[in-house]
């Protein structure tokens, strides 16, 4: 944009000029363009767009005036799509279409993997948005009536009933395919009942959360990957693109998703890195609470303490896992695995065989896990 030549304007016109700035991000979705998908599939895709209309519309700009951390400011929207997106035929849906420009971000940065010092970076950022989004009630109702309810696309609610109830087939296949990268591990008997232990414990895993989600609602962005952070070229700042899924929710399930998905596997084998990163996000979120105005009786209420965090985060992590294993993996070779190792937008598990290997292991110990609480006297 040339903001240079502005002989003959009136002032208004210049100061108007001046606020658009040089460079600009867009992001710009014509259904009918985009890849052959079921119609269920791509009901559900239209629903994220519109989702991340109402988030630029009526969320992202009071965020960016209320400085919210690593938050791009919008400067358009466009979105077309069904008035009545539940009963809109398939020749409607392919005909919504959507832009979205935004302020852009800079010399910034993405990585295929996170070590430990872009996910400090990463985790700072999401405790400060999260953070000062539970000491904001009215942000939070925008959040919910523009947003989704319940943020992040592996909640249980948004899954066909028929995909919960097919998890054990698919991956008794995966585990087909699979056996010979770690015979050891597949040949547990627990690890070959993975798919089914998971569905089987999807409702209650998913009330606990909802439980949970309601006492300390925050905004969560639901699909914080590595594809959808970018960091300063200098300080290393963490900022997220990409609002589809994004809605109230538990500012945990960020704090999962972006370590099972984007995170180098030596950080995640080493349990001890990943408490203290767990740390750095429940200390960053309770400070921005407390410095947004939030009383230390709700702090302790709405926040509590880092062993509630860890629950929480185990619990996020069963609740995603049995999309992993009935869904991302029902078409999945090793061949294929190996074919994504340079895609950005996939999930590590989705495209590292030892990424997948260790998801599974620790999947398995979880499960266990759970098992042993539920079975403890209250």
């Amino acid at each position: 944009l040339d903001n240079d030549n502005e002989e003959g304007w009136e002032e208004e016109e210049r100061a108007a000029r001046r606020a658009v700035p040089a460079r600009v991000a867009m992001k710009r979705i014509v259904v009918k363009d985009l890849p052959e998908r079921p119609v269920e599939k791509m009901r559900r895709d239209i629903a994220s767009y519109d989702a991340e209309a109402g988030f630029y519309r009526c969320v992202a700009d009071r965020m960016a005036s209320s400085a919210f951390p690593g938050v791009p400011r919008p400067l358009f929207v466009h979105a077309s799509s069904p008035e009545n997106l539940a009963e809109a035929s398939e020749a409607q849906l392919l005909e919504s279409s959507y832009i979205f420009i935004t302020e852009d971000f800079g010399d910034r940065k993405q990585y295929l993997e996170l070590d430990s010092a872009r996910l400090e970076s990463a985790f700072r950022t999401l405790g400060r948005v999260h953070g000062r989004s539970l000491a904001d009630p009215a942000l939070l109702e925008a959040v919910s009536e523009n947003g989704w309810d319940r943020a992040g696309y592996w909640t249980l609610d948004k899954r066909s009933a028929s995909e919960v109830e097919s998890t054990q087939a698919v991956w008794e296949r995966f585990v087909t395919g699979f056996r010979e990268e770690d015979p050891d591990l597949f040949a547990r008997e627990s690890v070959q009942q993975l798919g089914a232990r998971l569905a089987e414990r999807a409702g209650i895993v998913d009330r606990a959360l909802r439980k949970r989600a309601s006492e300390r609602p925050c905004l969560v962005h639901g699909d914080c990957k590595t594809a959808n952070v970018f960091f300063d070229s200098e300080t290393g700042e963490a900022a997220l693109i990409d609002f589809q899924w994004t809605g109230v929710g538990l500012g945990v399930s960020d704090v999962m998703y972006l370590l099972l998905s984007s995170a180098s596997l030596e950080v995640l084998e080493d349990d001890e890195e990943v408490t203290r990163l767990l740390g750095v996000y429940h200390t960053h979120m309770t400070s921005e609470a407390r410095a947004a105005g939030m009383s230390e009786e709700d702090v302790e209420t709405k926040i509590g303490g880092i062993k509630e965090l860890v629950k929480e985060f185990k619990l996020s992590i069963l609740d995603y896992a049995r999309v992993v294993l009935g869904y991302m993996w029902q078409n999945t070779t090793p061949d294929r695995m190996l074919s994504r190792q340079k895609e950005l937008g996939a999930c590590t598990h989705n495209r590292s065989i030892p990424h997948a290997l260790w998801f599974i292991a620790m999947v398995d110990r979880l499960v266990d896990e759970f098992n042993e609480a539920l079975a403890a006297p209250s």
